[in-house]
C-alpha cells in the first residue's frame, strides 16, 4: 500500500502543468490565391511574344481573374489548390495538372485557349481611313505608345486605345459619307492629335 501510494505521489509530481492543446490544422487552401500561379507559369515560358504591352497585360489579367472562376466554380480539390501554390517552378506547376479531374482539366484548358485565341486575333483593319488627319492622329497614338519616357499604365492606355479608334474610323472608309462628314471627322482629328501631342511633348516624347 505503501508503495502504491509513493507511485501515485511519484506520478503526481511528474506530471507539471497541463500540456497545450494542439495546434490547430492549417486553413485549407482558397482559390483566390491562385493569381500567383499565373505569373510562375507565365515566367516559365517567357511571356507572350508578338503581343503589345497592353494586349499582354489585358491577357494576364483575364487569366488570373479565369483560374479563381474556373477552381472555384469546378471546385477544385484543396490538395489540387495546394499543390499549385507549392510549386516552384513552371515545371512544378504541370506535376498538380494529374490532381484535376477530367472534367475539371477540359474547363480550365478550354478557357484558356478561349482567351489566348482571343488576344491573338487579327487586330480591327489597320488600313488607312482615307482622311490624312484621322490617319497621322492614329499614328500619332501608335508612336506614343512606344514612348518610353510615359509611364507604363500610359503607354498601356494608348495601346489598348488603338483598336477602338480603328473601330471608331472604320465606317468614314465608306464612300457614301459626305464631304462634309469627312471634312468634320478630319477637323475632330486634327484638334486630338494637336492636344495628344502638347502632352506628349512636354513629357518627352518629341513632336
Amino acid at each position: 500500500m505503501r508503495r502504491a501510494g509513493a507511485i501515485a505521489a511519484i506520478a503526481l509530481g511528474c506530471g507539471g502543468p497541463p500540456l497545450p492543446p494542439p495546434a490547430p490544422p492549417p486553413p485549407a487552401p482558397t482559390c483566390d490565391r491562385l493569381p500567383a500561379v499565373i505569373d510562375l507559369a507565365i515566367a516559365g515560358t517567357g511571356g507572350f511574344d508578338g503581343l503589345a504591352p497592353a494586349s499582354a497585360h489585358a491577357l494576364v489579367t483575364d487569366m488570373k481573374r479565369t483560374i479563381v472562376e474556373r477552381c472555384t466554380q469546378d471546385a477544385w480539390a484543396p490538395a489540387t489548390i495546394q499543390c499549385l501554390l507549392d510549386a516552384v517552378s513552371a515545371d512544378a506547376l504541370g506535376t498538380c495538372d494529374d490532381r484535376l479531374t477530367t472534367a475539371q482539366r477540359a474547363s480550365f484548358d478550354g478557357a484558356m485557349q478561349r482567351l489566348i485565341a482571343g488576344a491573338v486575333a487579327p487586330p480591327p483593319s489597320e488600313a488607312p481611313i482615307g482622311i490624312a488627319e484621322c490617319d497621322a492622329y492614329i499614328a500619332d497614338v501608335a508612336r506614343y505608345a512606344t514612348c518610353a519616357q510615359l509611364p507604363q499604365d500610359a503607354r498601356d492606355r494608348l495601346g489598348a486605345s488603338l483598336g477602338s479608334l480603328r473601330a471608331g474610323f472604320a465606317p468614314l472608309r465608306d464612300p457614301t459619307v459626305t464631304d462634309a462628314a469627312r471634312a468634320a471627322a478630319g477637323d475632330g482629328c486634327r484638334a486630338a492629335a494637336a492636344a495628344m501631342r502638347d502632352g506628349m511633348v512636354a513629357a518627352g516624347c518629341g513632336p
